[in-house]
């Protein structure tokens, strides 16, 4: 699966976000990742859930219905982290003045490096905190919080817009 979402990452980079910033600009290619990144994160989680009738039907159909679900959301969030990540850094380095480039560059990677650590410790600690509520849909909660956070860095992408 990570081959394929690997397989996914590259063409995606290759082909369609050039063609996202030539035409549309960063702050655009930020924000549709972002807006994508909402029900993609949603699509994870939807992969435990069993498909298919209630009588009993086929585990095997309900395992691939499931692999493909997972597939499908590793493809999506390979091509949303390249649009929201990528064109957030480009926009970045646009609008940093010139003589400063290098260090509001190098702040910028740091904190990213900070966040890649900080995320799967808060998604672990929400995935446990999910685990013990043991109630219906449990498995949602990281999911959600990330989609949430998704759609506030879009507000604030939206005002960014006015600026530049």
């Amino acid at each position: 699966s990570l081959s394929i979402s690997g397989l996914s990452l590259i063409i995606w980079t290759l082909t369609g976000f050039p063609y996202l910033m030539d035409n549309h600009g960063a702050v655009f290619t930020t924000r549709i990742g972002l807006w994508l990144t909402i029900p993609n994160a949603l699509l994870v989680p939807a992969a435990t859930l069993q498909w298919g009738n209630s009588t009993g039907g086929s585990s095997i159909s309900s395992s691939v219905t499931s692999q493909v679900t997972m597939i499908l959301a590793l493809i999506a969030k390979s091509i949303n982290a390249t649009n929201a990540f990528t064109a957030c850094i480009v926009l970045v380095n646009v609008a940093a003045p010139k003589e400063y480039l290098g260090t509001i560059n190098g702040v910028g990677q740091t904190l990213a490096s900070l966040m890649r650590g900080t995320g799967p410790l808060i998604g672990g600690w929400l995935w446990a905190v999910a685990v013990n509520l043991a109630s219906p849909g449990h498995q949602y909660l990281p999911f959600a919080v990330a989609a949430i956070i998704a759609l506030l860095t879009d507000r604030i992408y939206a005002k960014l817009r006015s600026f530049i």
